[in-house]
């Protein structure tokens, strides 16, 4: 999406490219699906004033069952890591085993297009 890419398709420079780009997907238990929603809308805001942060977005994926993935940018590994000890993303990940099917799955992109 542009929220999560926003130089667009043909404005490329040397720091976008060698930027971290995550997919995390999180696929909640039956019973959760608005609390995990809930988790995941309220850790947008501050995980986007986070220093290192370039770009984060929440998406619903369609069908059935729910999942949600997240979409992130992060100018380094140390940033993305960093970003895994705030408070904001502890409150969901603390409480995984009873919110979510399974860990959450992290796709990590390789640098670059193809």
């Amino acid at each position: 999406t542009r929220a999560c890419f926003p130089w667009g398709t043909r404005v490329h420079t040397l720091a976008a490219m060698s930027e971290l780009e995550i997919m995390a997907l999180f696929s909640p238990t039956e019973d959760h699906v608005h609390s995990v929603e809930d988790l995941l809308k309220a850790a947008v805001a501050p995980s986007r004033a986070e220093p290192g942060n370039v770009a984060y977005t929440v998406r619903r994926l369609e069908g059935t069952p729910a999942r949600f993935a997240v979409l992130e940018r992060w100018v380094d590994d140390e940033a993305f890591a960093a970003h895994g000890q705030t408070p904001h993303l502890r409150r969901l990940l603390d409480h995984a085993d009873d919110l979510l099917t399974g860990p959450p799955q992290l796709l990590r992109f390789a640098a670059g297009e193809l």
